[in-house]
């Protein structure tokens, strides 16, 4: 499962994240995402990305990383049925920078922890390689 799209795993179903045109793999430790922001990703302060859709890319990476951690622990073919499927129990962000739009994002996501039925996940969102947002995340396996 070496560099998995991530895409295949998890789609997040939100209409105004899919034009983000979100590229993301898992390469068998991590999550990777790459992304470009518009303009009319700005919220009050323009020319910087609002908050709530940071928030969004990240806990919509993190559970496809939950996703992608637990078929590759499972051997299990992301086609397989029936789909493996988590939802947000936890998601805590850090905003340390404004976000600038127009610009190509990355986001990491690493699995930290399984405790039971839930993955921690730590997600960091990037902009020319600096760090805009750290979160944790804690995805709770329903199947």
């Amino acid at each position: 499962m070496v560099k998995q799209a991530i895409e295949d795993l998890y789609i997040c179903g939100l209409p105004y994240l899919q034009d983000l045109h979100l590229r993301a793999e898992w390469d068998g430790k991590a999550g990777k995402g790459y992304f470009t922001t518009q303009s009319h990703h700005s919220g009050g302060a323009k020319g910087w990305v609002y908050g709530g859709l940071i928030a969004s890319m990240i806990d919509c990476h993190s559970i496809a990383t939950a996703i992608a951690s637990t078929c590759q622990a499972e051997g299990r073919e992301p086609s397989a049925q029936p789909k493996i499927q988590y939802v947000t129990r936890r998601l805590d962000v850090n905003f340390r920078f404004p976000t600038p739009v127009e610009t190509e994002l990355s986001l990491l996501a690493e699995v930290k922890e399984i405790k039971g039925t839930d993955v921690v996940i730590s997600c960091s969102l990037f902009a020319d390689d600096k760090v805009c947002a750290q979160a944790e995340v804690i995805a709770g396996r329903i199947w």
